[in-house]
């Protein structure tokens, strides 16, 4: 039985490990935890969006996050 318990315990060491390390984005001040996402996009808007990161020396991901916060604005 300890030799089973040693097993998991080494098991959820390994995961815990292998787990990416939460990331922090600055959004209005304060620090917010982010959440890995994926999303396609057509191959013209992402031009669009890394041309643009790069014309404002600006990452792609901030763009994105102001946008929707933008968007969702407009929304309430």
């Amino acid at each position: 039985m300890s030799d089973m318990k040693s097993k998991l315990a080494n098991r959820r060491a390994q995961q815990q490990a292998s787990e990416p390390k939460p990331t922090f984005v600055q959004t209005q001040g304060s620090a917010e935890q982010t959440k890995r996402t994926s999303y396609d996009l057509p191959v013209s808007v992402h031009r669009r969006l890394k041309l643009a990161a790069a014309e404002s020396d600006r990452t792609q991901v901030s763009i994105l996050i102001e946008a929707l916060e933008a968007w969702h604005a407009k929304q309430a």
